[in-house]
């Protein structure tokens, strides 16, 4: 009985610890498109050629529109985790920007 118990609770662990570090990756993907995006959005002026980057940077992370859209949402659900995430964007895009 302890052994099962035991089996139980490592598989529980390993299905909980695989699941969090999807959704940290799946984050990441996310953030490192949108700040391309942003900095696109910001440095280039004419709609058709940025519409185009922005389309380019997409497919460069495995996204369409749709799916970019629906974790953007996803991430947003959490307003505390997503402001935070937003400042270290932010600080991030500033600090590439200012090398």
């Amino acid at each position: 009985m302890r052994n099962i118990l035991v089996f139980t609770s490592v598989i529980l662990g390993l299905l909980l610890f695989s699941s969090c570090s999807d959704s940290k990756v799946k984050q990441e993907k996310f953030l490192n498109a949108y700040k391309e995006i942003l900095l696109v959005r910001e440095t280039i002026t004419d709609s058709t050629e940025a519409n185009q980057k922005v389309s380019q940077i997409l497919k460069k992370y495995d996204y369409d529109e749709p799916t970019f859209r629906k974790d953007f949402f996803e991430l947003v659900k959490n307003s505390d985790n997503f402001r935070a995430l937003l400042d270290s964007l932010r600080n991030s895009i500033i600090k590439d920007t200012v090398r």
